[in-house]
C-alpha cells in the first residue's frame, strides 16, 4: 500500500508543481507613457485592471540615440513626461493603488534606425557606448530597487551588440544584481533570441514575440494555432528546456488590419492603406493564448500596448496594436481572468 501511495505521489507531484493554479501567469500590458504631467493627471490606468483584467504593467523609460554613435540620451525635457524618472515614479504610485505588479523595461529609440543594427566600426566607440549604456541601466536599476519594482529588463532588441559583446552583458547583469534585488530579463527580438549566450545569468528568457505566421487577410484561430504548433512553438519549448528557464514574452501584439499575423515590420509601413480588420486581430490574440498560456514553460507576457492618456490617439489607434474597445479586448480579458 505504501509503495502504491509513493508511486501515486511521484506521478501527481509534477502536475501539481506546474499547474497554472500554482504558477500564475504574468498577465501584463505595456503602458504608453503620458506626454505631459497634465495628460497624466487627467488620465487613468484603471482600464488595465477593469477592462483587460491585467495584473502587471510594463513601464518603458525610453532613451534616444543615433545609429552607431555612443551617446545614450535620457531624462531630457524633449522626452515624454511619463518616460522620465518623475513620470515613472508617478506611474508606479498609480499602479500600486490598483495592486498591479511592474516590469521596468528600458528601451533605446533610434529615430533613423534600429538598435538591433547598432554596430560601430571602432572599438573606442564600442567602449564609450558600453559605459554610457551601463550608466543608463544602473541608474534605472537603482530606481527599480527604490520603488520595489518586481521585474527589471536590462535591454531591448540589441541584436548585434548581444552577439558580439556577450561578456559585456554578463558583467552588466552582475552589476545590476548588486543594486537591484528583483527578477531580471532581457527582451530579445523574435528572430535572434537563440544567439544570446547569457540567458542562464537571468531569470527569464525574454522574447518580443512578432513571429510571422500567415499572410492570410483573416486567418482563423485554428489555422494560427496550427501555425504556432508546427513552427515556433516546438523551437521555443525546446529552447526553454535547454536553458532551464521559462520564456516571458516581453512584448506581443497584433495590428488591427488585414494580414496582421504576417510580417509586422512591413505591415507597420503600410498601415494607412491597409484595411481595418478587428476580427483578424482578435483571432491572432486568441490563437496566441491558446497556443501558449496553458504551458508551464511560459511565464506569461506583456501585450503591446495600452493608451491611458491622450485623446489625440483616437485619430489613429483604430489600426494600432492596442486591443482597447475592439473585439480583441474581450479575448484578452477572458484569458487574463482564466490564467
Amino acid at each position: 500500500m505504501k509503495t502504491k501511495l509513493l508511486i501515486l505521489i511521484l506521478f501527481i507531484l509534477p502536475t501539481l508543481l506546474f499547474s497554472q493554479k500554482n504558477i500564475p501567469k504574468i498577465d501584463g500590458i505595456s503602458l504608453a507613457a503620458a506626454f505631459s504631467k497634465e495628460d497624466f493627471q487627467k488620465g487613468t490606468i484603471k482600464g488595465i485592471k477593469n477592462d483587460a483584467a491585467a495584473d502587471w504593467i510594463a513601464i518603458v523609460p525610453y532613451a534616444n540615440a543615433i545609429q552607431n554613435r555612443p551617446d545614450i540620451i535620457y531624462d531630457t525635457p524633449k522626452q515624454k513626461w511619463g518616460e522620465r524618472p518623475v513620470g515613472v515614479r508617478a506611474t508606479v504610485e498609480k499602479a500600486r493603488a490598483l495592486q498591479l505588479k511592474i516590469m521596468l523595461k528600458p528601451q533605446v529609440w533610434m529615430p533613423n534606425g534600429w538598435v538591433g543594427d547598432f554596430d560601430p566600426s571602432f572599438e573606442s566607440i564600442w567602449q564609450e557606448w558600453e559605459q554610457n549604456y551601463e550608466d543608463y541601466i544602473l541608474y534605472l536599476a537603482r530606481l527599480a530597487e527604490e520603488l520595489n519594482i518586481e521585474l527589471f529588463c536590462i535591454g531591448t532588441e540589441y541584436k548585434i551588440a548581444v552577439r558580439q559583446r556577450p561578456q559585456y552583458w554578463r558583467q552588466l547583469i552582475a552589476k545590476v544584481r548588486t543594486v537591484y534585488s528583483g527578477k531580471l530579463t532581457y527582451a530579445a527580438n523574435w528572430d535572434n533570441y537563440y544567439h544570446i549566450r547569457f540567458w542562464k545569468d537571468l531569470d527569464y528568457i525574454g522574447i518580443d514575440s512578432y513571429f510571422p505566421l500567415s499572410e492570410s487577410l483573416t486567418p482563423s484561430v485554428i489555422e494560427l494555432v496550427n501555425k504556432w504548433k508546427s513552427g515556433p512553438f516546438k523551437t521555443l519549448k525546446s529552447f526553454s528546456k535547454q536553458q532551464k528557464k521559462p520564456i516571458l514574452f516581453t512584448e506581443y501584439g497584433y495590428l488591427t488590419i488585414n494580414g496582421t499575423a504576417g510580417k509586422h515590420w512591413l505591415n507597420e509601413k503600410k498601415l494607412e492603406e491597409t484595411p481595418l480588420n478587428e476580427r483578424a486581430q482578435a483571432n491572432a490574440y486568441a490563437a496566441f493564448y491558446k497556443a501558449f498560456w496553458d504551458q508551464d514553460w511560459v511565464a506569461g507576457g506583456f501585450l503591446w500596448r495600452w493608451y491611458c492618456y491622450r485623446s489625440e490617439y483616437d485619430n489613429w489607434q483604430d489600426k494600432d496594436y492596442t486591443p482597447q474597445h475592439k473585439q480583441a479586448e474581450k479575448i484578452v480579458r477572458e484569458c487574463y481572468i482564466k490564467f
